[in-house]
């Protein structure tokens, strides 16, 4: 709980300051917090925001980040069409970045996600 309200401050602070950056990425952590701790319900509205907000920075890494997480929290929820509709959406920007790295790692999540389609 102490991260999550050092997190809530940190935004708060880059809001008044005007970052949408700093917002965005402090909203993303906190999602991805709240996806550690096993409080999935809220992460998902966070990821959405902070995908907004990397969107209005001009952050494509950040908004696809934002949807690779927001694909694992639906897949971790058992939405998988959803969820790869999100990740096809990540990909688009990693490819668009020539970011290879992290295109893999969505190419893997694709993967793990229709072994558990497959397995149902």
């Amino acid at each position: 709980d102490g991260a999550g309200t050092l997190l809530e401050e940190a935004e708060r602070l880059h809001r008044e300051a005007g970052s949408a950056l700093g917002a965005a990425n402090d909203l993303h952590a906190r999602a991805r917090l709240a996806m550690l701790l096993g409080r999935l319900d809220g992460a998902g509205t966070l990821l959405e925001e902070a995908e907004r907000l990397h969107r209005e920075a001009g952050s494509a890494l950040g908004a696809a980040n934002d949807l690779l997480d927001r694909a694992r929290l639906l897949a971790l929820q058992g939405d998988y069409d959803r969820a790869l509709s999100e990740l096809t959406r990540a990909e688009e920007l990693y490819e668009g970045m020539g970011d290879e790295c992290s295109l893999g790692l969505a190419h893997e999540l694709r993967d793990q996600i229709e072994q558990e389609i497959d397995a149902e």
